[in-house]
């Protein structure tokens, strides 16, 4: 196979895992675990994927979700 058929797979794979994120409801305890995972990534001390950037699906959950604060990402999703 070769690497752009790879790649079309990976974002379609990502895209999918992204849409089922947003279907989970976070705790505040999980929100919170996610702000210091955030800050940690914008603060550089985290790298579980070495000098590899951030998926920007997951970049786009992890801003949808801080910013969304105590409204559901399910029923945002769900009014789009």
């Amino acid at each position: 196979m070769s690497l752009f058929l790879l790649q079309v797979k990976l974002a379609y794979q990502e895209t999918e895992l992204l849409s089922l994120l947003k279907k989970i409801p976070l705790s505040p305890m999980e929100m919170n675990i996610l702000r210091q995972r955030a800050d940690q990534l914008k603060d550089g001390t985290i790298k579980s994927r070495g000098e590899a950037l951030l998926p920007l699906t997951l970049a786009s959950f992890i801003f949808d979700a801080l910013c969304l604060g105590s409204m559901s990402l399910c029923s945002v999703m769900n009014y789009l």
